[in-house]
């Protein structure tokens, strides 16, 4: 009879534990259906912070996206570095990307009509404007004095070289009825001119002053002209 009662137990026993184990399984089952089902209704997720820090392994900072000064900006590190090598953002509400090498040496930005290098003291090195129609690029050296300079406003274009002390030296240039001309300035004036129409060959010498001392037009058929002018601008001599 001890026996028969024992068999008994444990047969209840397991029909407990197995009662159990599909409620386990089921309650189980309904979940997973519950979730692939809420995944498949519920709309996406909106994420709102005013500050996102990326950092890696070693806990440096890497990429920083929030606002500065009231605009967004997204700024890039190198390794270990606390400067920015790459920040994108606004600067006086006009979009601006930087890029910079660690330390500072270097810098380049693009913005709105403007893409220009700094070097190590902060000078401007080049740079290129573009506003609508017209533009111009700038070469500088280390004391970001103008040294290059190409301009083309328009149909027109222009390429100047200038001294260190910010003088020009050459300008190369057209314009928009296609005469070219090759001035050598003097004294701060235009010095010497060649030019070339379409029908003509010229040649024009001023003095420090800006007077003309000397013309030479050669058309493209008859005698050419020829005039020496004294400081007044009387002729001195005149062919024809």
């Amino acid at each position: 009879m001890t026996k028969a009662s024992d068999v008994e137990r444990r047969l209840q026993r397991l029909e407990r534990q197995n009662r159990r184990l599909r409620l386990v399984v089921y309650s189980g089952l309904v979940a997973v259906v519950g979730a692939v089902a809420m995944a498949q209704t519920r709309p996406s997720q909106t994420i709102e912070a005013e500050r996102f820090v990326v950092r890696d392994r070693m806990g440096n900072q890497r990429a920083v996206l929030g606002l500065e000064d009231d605009a967004p900006r997204l700024a890039l590190y190198a390794p270990g570095q606390e400067i920015e090598s790459v920040w994108l953002g606004m600067l006086n509400d006009v979009p601006i990307l930087t890029l910079q090498r660690v330390g500072g040496s270097f810098q380049a930005q693009l913005t709105q009509g403007l893409f220009f290098v700094r070097g190590a003291n902060g000078s401007f090195l080049a740079d290129v404007e573009t506003v609508d129609a017209s533009g111009g690029m700038s070469l500088r050296d280390r004391d970001g004095q103008t040294r290059v300079r190409i301009n083309w406003p328009g149909r027109e274009a222009s390429l100047g070289l200038y001294e260190p002390s910010g003088e020009a030296r050459i300008v190369a240039a057209i314009d928009g009825s296609g005469t070219a001309s090759l001035t050598l300035p003097f004294g701060g004036a235009t010095g010497a001119q060649l030019y070339s129409r379409r029908e003509s060959l010229g040649l024009l010498v001023h003095d420090p002053q800006g007077r003309m001392r000397i013309g030479l037009d050669a058309p493209s058929s008859g005698i050419a002209n020829i005039g020496v002018f004294d400081e007044e601008g009387r002729t001195l001599f005149g062919v024809p």
